[in-house]
């Protein structure tokens, strides 16, 4: 059976779960930076400290997400070697590739489009300026989306994975063209 590619791919699906998963890690880790650069500007009185650790409190995602697709190959690689791709190869070493880069940039961006999309589409159906709603609909800084919100954001960051697949597809499907008729001419 062929899939459509309007509907999502299950390892689609999975990088979306798996990100929703790693928000609480994410979102502490991205926590830690701004309180330590807080600290430190009101420690040592700069306010470069504060901007610093914002950006370092933004940009922290991508270096968590990054380390944890590299463990997480490590892993696999090591317990079920079969299920890697011959073209990838093993992954080696302590820090992460460029491809565990791409994971953790992708992943940044998908946390952020999923959500600002899933605040938007749930600020129509809640009264977005009550409260009780507002907080309902967004993150406790813990990385938790509850109820709707959780699955309209799931939905959406595994079409924006799935996006990502088929771009990928299209880009290979391109080279091989251009490969084959560099061999038939």
């Amino acid at each position: 059976m062929k899939w459509p590619a309007w509907i999502p791919y299950p390892g689609a699906w999975m990088n979306a779960f798996v990100l929703y998963v790693l928000l609480r890690f994410i979102s502490s880790g991205s926590k830690l930076f701004g309180d330590l650069g807080s600290f430190l500007g009101r420690f040592l009185q700069r306010p470069e400290h504060w901007v610093l650790s914002a950006v370092l409190a933004a940009l922290a995602p991508i270096l968590i997400i990054a380390f944890v697709h590299h463990w997480l190959y490590l892993f696999l690689d090591r317990f079920f070697p079969s299920i890697r791709s011959p073209e990838i190869g093993a992954t080696r070493g302590f820090f992460p590739g460029l491809l565990s880069f791409w994971e953790g940039l992708y992943g940044w961006l998908v946390i952020a489009i999923s959500t600002l999309i899933s605040i938007g589409i749930l600020a129509l159906f809640y009264p977005f300026f009550n409260p009780k709603y507002y907080d309902y609909l967004l993150y406790h800084w813990n990385g938790f989306v509850y109820g709707p919100a959780m699955v309209v954001w799931t939905i959406i960051a595994a079409y924006l994975y799935q996006f990502e697949h088929l771009v990928q597809r299209r880009m290979m499907a391109v080279e091989f063209a251009e490969n084959s008729d560099k061999r038939a001419g």
